[in-house]
């Protein structure tokens, strides 16, 4: 009986290994500081194998036949895919795969009526390049990589393919401008954190992420400053 030993979830951004030169001292040392920690935590726990869930990227899976849920089945992975070695600025690697799970997973997918996608030529781009080399360093951890991909998608697709009409609906929100600020780093964080808000308040609420608590006053955003100050 197989047992999960550890869940772990972190950023793929590829400026953390791609840039990360660009930030401040003290945020460089906290992102590697805190990822470290993770990876050790990780290693702890001694998986015999990684289940990584990541999103594709487009890289992988065709625009006009996209699968929600593609489980990677080779033996062995290989990475960064070549378009986007100077792109994450990590050395070459492999990484044993687990053929047999991954397989396994697909069938038993399918017993259950879930029809997962298969390939045994993943690229790997940021999504699995940049979590490996802080989580498993000596890349010594077999992976079996899951990508997936956004499922609205594919009833467009879909219907494109049967010359079919796919009813769209377009939100446009209200206008807004940004704080002008001299400081030039506090006027990006608000200016993000605005921006980010306003795109999240025409969505769905259970879309919003983060955001879902739009135009509440709490800690750390935008109408708690404003009520602050």
């Amino acid at each position: 009986m197989a047992e999960i030993v550890s869940v772990v979830a972190l950023s793929h951004a590829p400026g953390l290994t791609g840039w990360l030169d660009q930030a401040p001292q003290a945020q460089q040392e906290s992102l590697v500081d805190g990822f470290t920690r993770l990876g050790r935590m990780l290693r702890a726990t001694r998986p015999d194998v990684i289940i990584g869930i990541a999103n594709d990227h487009v890289l992988n899976l065709p625009l006009d036949n996209t699968p929600d849920f593609c489980v990677g089945i080779a033996d062995r992975w290989s990475g960064p895919a070549e378009w986007f070695r100077d792109w994450v600025a990590v050395p070459d690697y492999t990484v044993a795969g687990h053929s047999a799970l991954a397989k396994q997973l697909v069938r038993e997918g399918a017993r259950h009526g879930v029809a997962f996608a298969f390939k045994d030529n993943l690229l790997f781009d940021d999504n699995w390049s940049v979590p490996l080399l802080y989580l498993t360093p000596d890349y010594d951890v077999p992976l079996v990589p899951i990508t997936f991909t956004g499922t609205e998608n594919n009833r467009i697709y879909r219907n494109l393919k049967r010359l079919r009409r796919t009813d769209i609906t377009l939100t446009i929100g209200q206008p807004f401008r940004l704080e002008q600020l001299p400081d030039r780093r506090e006027a990006i964080d608000k200016g993000t954190q605005k921006i980010m808000e306003m795109l999240a308040s025409q969505l769905p609420l259970d879309y919003r992420g983060v955001y879902s608590r739009q135009g509440e006053s709490r800690p750390g955003t935008m109408q708690s400053r404003a009520a602050e100050e």
